[in-house]
């Protein structure tokens, strides 16, 4: 999974990780290692951020589909860039 993997990279690098939960339930049919390089990268923005600004939450990922459409929201509390 990569939540789990970017956790690992994160513990790794930063010698903390966040939790990453995640909800929804939809059937995704793409590319794996696209999606997967993508997700990494924001885990990892979100994760660095979090543990520099002290926040202690964990990263929320909500997955929804209607029809062919797909969405994936990711919420933290990072801070975002100034």
């Amino acid at each position: 999974c990569v939540a789990e993997d970017t956790k690992a990279f994160s513990i790794d690098k930063n010698g903390d990780a966040r939790d990453v939960e995640i909800s929804g339930d939809a059937e995704i049919i793409c590319v794996e290692s696209h999606i997967h390089f993508i997700l990494r990268e924001i885990f990892k923005n979100s994760m660095t951020a979090m543990i520099n600004n002290k926040q202690e939450k964990p990263i929320y990922v909500v997955i929804s589909s209607q029809g062919k459409d797909v969405g994936i929201r990711i919420s933290d509390t990072g801070g975002g860039i100034p």
